[in-house]
């Protein structure tokens, strides 16, 4: 799996992992070359698909200087708006 787009669409590993349900040193491990996980691995290869698809769509990245708090929601927002239209 390609994680390369989650630097492109400005989503942080802490944020996919809590979009797909992992812990971030399971993100940051697959980001690094480690295997994924077989139960997970659908999951996330929809959820980076999706990414790529509102990065390149132009909903991601979300504004800079966007606060921490409110980043997982507008990466959210961000992809529903995507799915949407797709």
């Amino acid at each position: 799996m390609d994680f390369t787009i989650l630097d492109k669409a400005g989503v942080r590993q802490t944020e996919f992992a809590k979009l797909v349900g992992v812990s971030k040193i399971a993100v940051h491990k697959w980001t690094k070359g480690g295997g994924v996980d077989k139960r997970h691995s659908d999951k996330i290869s929809k959820m980076l698909t999706a990414i790529g698809g509102a990065t390149f769509g132009g909903y991601l990245p979300i504004a800079p200087g966007t606060p921490n708090a409110e980043r997982i929601k507008a990466t959210q927002t961000a992809l529903v708006k995507y799915l949407r239209k797709a």
